[in-house]
């Protein structure tokens, strides 16, 4: 049946109104999602600018950065620091990011000593003519009449044996020395060695390689399982470390998954030698004045009290720190933990 030109204009007619009410239902809709999207960006603005100034949250570890250099050794950008460090100075800095002079492969018949060791080898407030290297190798050899030694170094601020370790593997990689002198500092370097992070707050610190005690020897611990956990660009956000510490302290990821895992490594003290406790110094540990007063008992005795719990602080027994205890989810104060 041949359709009518009434008919035709009424169908177009109505057809269009149609798409016009349902161009203006969607029109209508995504007005709806957009200022839904806005309020909660503004709201989350407002949260972010809120915890900011009550309480900031520090930066989140990176697990994708493990252990420093001197590029971002805290040292060298201290205000007490040599300018020319501080700015990079062309030929101060070796192949290994540490502070010295740039190694080089054929030194001839020379004595090559490398200086393995932390902030005293860095000297990052001493010019550069001044640091270490230079004035040891200038001893040797005006002691021994002649260019016959060639000191070099490696070392970094905050270093403990775990990160001379594998600067020392990275070094002997390409380069040769007859001697290694290891510069140690007994008060902080040997209990760094313990864990996994570097700090001297409750907070996770910076990350730094690691080893375990396996059957065969040492064994580096591994944070590939953990780089998931990494902030990324969301870590600059208050209330995504907030969010993130929440998920952190039920286990979730983060430091505390680490540090479980990494607790679980650590063996058990059974079955080693023990001393009376009146024998012991309690509480603080002094490694500079007990190293050296070794007993009968062939060790160190040493005794530490603490009500912390493992997970709960960053000190990780320092000799020279007061112990502090954590606090739920990180609104409340810190308080001393009793000993």
């Amino acid at each position: 049946m041949p359709v009518g030109v009434d008919q035709v204009r009424t169908n177009t007619k109505d057809g269009s109104l149609r798409g016009e009410w349902l161009s203006s239902g969607l029109m209508a809709r995504a007005r709806g999602y957009v200022y839904a999207i806005a309020m909660c960006v503004a709201l989350l603005a407002a949260f972010e600018v809120v915890l900011r100034w009550y309480r900031p949250t520090p930066p989140l570890p990176n697990f994708y950065e493990i252990g420093w250099n001197a590029n971002n050794s805290l040292y060298r950008l201290a205000p007490t620091a040599d300018p020319n460090y501080g700015n990079n100075a062309a030929g101060e800095i070796n192949q290994l990011l540490s502070r010295g002079r740039p190694f080089v492969r054929d030194v001839g018949d020379k004595i090559t000593i490398l200086l393995v060791g932390d902030s005293y080898v860095e000297a990052a407030a001493l010019p550069f003519r001044d640091i270490p290297e230079i004035v040891l190798e200038q001893i040797l050899n005006q002691e021994f009449n002649g260019p016959g030694f060639e000191v070099r170094s490696i070392g970094v601020g905050g270093w403990g044996q775990a990160q001379q370790l594998v600067a020392l593997r990275k070094y002997f990689a390409g380069f040769r020395a007859d001697y290694v002198l290891l510069w140690h500092t007994p008060g902080n370097d040997f209990w760094e060695n313990a864990f996994p992070d570097r700090s001297t707050s409750t907070q996770v610190g910076p990350l730094k390689p690691t080893f375990v005690l396996g059957p065969d020897g040492l064994v580096e611990f591994s944070f590939e399982p953990y780089k998931k956990d990494s902030p990324g660009f969301l870590g600059q956000f208050d209330v995504y470390r907030r969010t993130y510490r929440i998920a952190e302290r039920v286990g979730l990821i983060g430091e505390t998954r680490l540090m479980r895992d990494f607790n679980k490594l650590i063996p058990s003290a059974a079955g080693h030698k023990q001393a009376p406790r009146g024998t012991c110094p309690a509480t603080v540990v002094d490694q500079f004045a007990h190293s050296a007063n070794r007993s009968a008992y062939g060790f160190t005795p040493v005794s530490i009290e603490t009500a912390e719990a493992f997970h709960e602080s960053r000190s990780h027994f320092s000799p020279f720190l007061t112990q502090l205890r954590g606090f739920g989810l990180g609104f409340g104060n810190f308080r001393l933990a009793s000993p």
